[in-house]
């Protein structure tokens, strides 16, 4: 229980999150299963069928193994956030996943990115505390963060990385009109929601732990007006605002590019 109550579950060398956990779990039991049924029911069929029966089952058993060394092995693989750099600024593009925050240390510890100014944001979010981690990597460089709604889409965690900025340029925003959005219906610009689990038990899968840690984020990163923002919309859906909302509240610090 413990386990499956957690978001990420740290191991000497091995860092997974639930979903991996749930299906270790989910692919042992498929496995014996299928161990069960091949040293069982092939005596009551005929030679052939019993001999393909069991071929079945112990490469149904082999397949699912190999599903899960490689989800433990490569958790990431297509999935991880992208990051790079342009100039002075540094653009953090796709999903946040466990074990970014440890990419973008990383990545900002070269000495050739020293010179990195700007923060821009285009992720639709992912797992909160790397979110905050790498949060309070930006907010010790004392570096800008950006989002141009035009084109970039910062929803879920990615408003974190956003609000831990020490400036945040919110532009081109002028077109949103503030409200709670279906997540395909407004691709860009600031969304922020409710925190969500994949296990659980809720029909839109609201999770209460995630979604402390990212109030405690906001206020954190001296954005707590963002809070009630977080409060409006369900995990399923995305609260948008506007350039003058995220002023007046203090969530941008400018409308204009950095």
């Amino acid at each position: 229980r413990q386990l499956l109550t957690r978001d990420v579950i740290s191991v000497p060398h091995l860092r997974c999150d639930r979903r991996q956990i749930v299906f270790t779990i989910w692919a042992g039991v498929v496995a014996a299963v299928h161990h069960h049924a091949a040293e069982g029911e092939p005596q009551q069929l005929p030679f052939r069928a019993a001999f393909l029966f069991s071929f079945l089952s112990k490469f149904i058993s082999f397949f699912f193994l190999l599903l899960l060394l490689f989800f433990l092995l490569f958790p990431r693989i297509g999935l991880a956030l992208e990051i790079r750099k342009n100039g002075h600024m540094v653009i953090l593009s796709g999903l946040v996943v466990p074990d970014d925050q440890y990419n973008f240390k990383d990545f900002m510890s070269d000495p050739d990115n020293s010179n990195v100014k700007i923060i821009k944001l285009n992720s639709r979010g992912g797992r909160t505390i790397a979110a905050i981690h790498m949060g309070r990597l930006i907010r010790s460089k004392n570096l800008t963060t950006f989002v141009d709604a035009k084109t970039d889409n910062c929803a879920s965690a990615c408003t974190i990385l956003f609000s831990s900025g020490v400036r945040r340029h919110y532009i081109n925003a002028e077109f949103i009109k503030d409200g709670v959005y279906n997540k395909d219906q407004l691709k860009t610009g600031l969304g922020y929601h409710e925190a969500h689990t994949p296990l659980s038990l809720e029909k839109n899968h609201y999770s209460g732990q995630a979604t402390a840690e990212e109030i405690g984020a906001f206020y954190e990163f001296g954005a707590q007006n963002a809070i009630d923002l977080v409060k409006r919309a369900p995990p399923d859906k995305l609260y948008k605002i506007s350039a003058k909302t995220a002023l007046d509240l203090g969530l941008a610090t400018s409308l204009s590019p950095p």
